[in-house]
């Protein structure tokens, strides 16, 4: 195939194929290690989720791919020593706050994998030992929000008009309500402490909160206490939360971190373009290139802007604003969730190598010094939560028997996994049909007379619906291709070159 860019590496079925009869299906697997390296949890699972207050889930394969859809997987209870502790029903179960776990499923679980508290949807988590739980009337529409205790009582309701986002989190004692389009804060009874009055609101974090309001047509963010008096009035074009006694904030896209009391400590590089809170003393900085700009007219994650961001190198600076490590380390972005940004935690940090080369991106672990103790190894790795970090490993090269038969067992989610090697592997643009069906099979749909083809990836893991690769043909050829689920679409590729493809979602 002259499309091929590099011959397959024949990887061993003993260290990464789950075997079910025959043929074999060669997947990513995920586990935990600790900050030795030492695999703690081994890298047997199909997914875990980061440890949080003690306990940490995974998601193992099913017994027989053609039985079980992702859909209505099973979660695993694992305490830090990897022991199994209980397994449910559910294809999520959130992190563990204040004892218990929502399995997004209709119940709060316990650390035993009981059912203990209903949680219908539309609930949030725990946090502060309160929740916000809706009730619905029988049209199946939101009548009315009652905030719930650990036990499930009720402690206090959310007064009418109010909503609440099931991604809402009650932090330090306050929960962010909004109504048309205007935000604000009740407390654990439901009391509304700060005035509905804001455009956008934070969580609480260090005791203050970064508020935003419209003026002029324009953006404006500063920061309110819990009393509500604005301390850091609202002049910033972008604000961060405080961590650590700082916040970044931007004016005309030059960064700055502030003190809580509003005075500039130190700033960033102009060339600086992003950058993100300060965690075990140090922030990552990413640095544009000399003469590489971003067009501030546009937003950092639309395509254009995401193209050049792929030059930046990440750095890190200390709190007195010295860049302690150089910039060295490259950007790797989701199309979902944008910038994956590295943070220090236990010391250490997950920083990936080799992004504009023909491999892989290859993730290892750093020190404050720079310097590698955990050597990259792992197809992508996560923050230390708990002394523990979620890591992934699994085949290196694009196999189109596995891309394939991940569709037909209905695990159609492990082809999100495949794309980076795909675009590396292959210079899709350019290709017959003939050859994109010996690659990638049949399209699942066809439209516009059998010149787009689409490919699924997964079923709403990102956004609310299924996940497409889109390829576009002329004459008979591949013109161009994108990556699209029903809230956001990839831009078009045209040209030839290093293929925009990349793992969609979270990391």
């Amino acid at each position: 195939m002259t499309h091929l860019r590099s011959s397959f590496l024949k990887i061993s079925l003993s260290l990464f194929c789950i075997v079910w009869g025959n043929p074999a299906l060669a997947l990513d697997k995920e586990g935990f290690i600790d900050s030795n390296g030492n695999f703690v949890v081994p890298v047997n699972y199909r997914e875990v989720h980061s440890f949080e207050n003690g306990w940490g889930t995974v998601s193992e394969f099913p017994k027989n791919p053609f039985e079980l859809k992702r859909d209505f997987t099973f979660q695993t209870l694992i305490n830090p020593k990897g022991e199994k502790v209980a397994t449910v029903k559910s294809s999520w179960l959130g992190p563990c706050r204040d004892g218990l776990l929502n399995d997004h499923d209709g119940w709060f679980r316990n650390t035993k994998g009981e059912k203990v508290v209903a949680a219908p949807y539309g609930t949030t988590d725990f946090g502060n030992d309160f929740a916000a739980r809706p009730e619905y009337n029988k049209l199946g529409a939101i009548k009315k929000f009652d905030l719930i205790d650990v036990t499930g009582k009720k402690c206090g309701a959310v007064p009418d008009g109010l909503h609440v986002a099931s991604y809402a989190l009650p932090c330090e004692g306050f929960l962010i309500v909004s109504k048309l389009e205007q935000e604000g804060y009740i407390d654990r009874t439901g009391t509304v402490t700060i005035p509905i009055q804001y455009r956008s609101a934070n969580n609480f974090s260090e005791n203050l909160a970064c508020v935003g309001i419209r003026k002029d047509n324009k953006s404006l963010y500063g920061y309110i206490d819990k009393s509500g008096e604005m301390v850091i009035p609202t002049m910033y074009d972008a604000a961060n939360d405080f961590h650590e006694g700082l916040a970044a904030v931007s004016n005309k896209s030059k960064w700055s971190y502030i003190d809580k009391f509003g005075k500039t400590v130190f700033e960033l590089p102009q060339n600086c373009k992003h950058t993100t809170r300060f965690s075990d003393g140090l922030t990552a900085v990413a640095i544009l290139p000399p003469g590489v700009t971003l067009n501030i007219e546009l937003s950092y994650d639309h395509p254009t802007n995401a193209e050049i961001a792929k030059k930046c190198l990440w750095g890190f600076v200390d709190q007195k604003g010295k860049m302690v490590i150089e910039p060295r380390f490259r950007i790797r972005i989701g199309t979902a969730s944008g910038i994956i940004v590295p943070e220090f935690s236990n010391g250490l940090c997950a920083v990936s190598v080799n992004p504009e080369t023909k491999d892989l991106p290859v993730y290892g672990y750093i020190d404050k010094s720079g310097n590698f103790v955990i050597k990259p190894q792992f197809k992508f790795a996560d923050k230390f939560c708990d002394g523990l970090a979620r890591v992934r490993m699994g085949p290196t090269h694009f196999v189109p028997a596995d891309w394939k038969l991940a569709i037909q067992a209905e695990e159609t989610w492990e082809r999100n996994h495949m794309l980076t090697a795909l675009g590396r592997d292959y210079e899709l643009i350019g290709m017959t049909k003939t050859q994109v069906m010996e690659v990638l099979g049949a399209p699942n749909e066809k439209s516009n007379a059998g010149l787009d083809w689409f490919y699924l990836l997964g079923k709403g893991g990102c956004g609310n619906g299924d996940i497409w690769l889109e390829i576009r043909f002329h004459a008979n050829k591949i013109a161009s291709y994108r990556l699209a689920d029903l809230q956001k679409q990839g831009a078009w590729q045209k040209a030839r070159g290093h293929s925009a493809l990349i793992t969609y979602g979270d990391d």
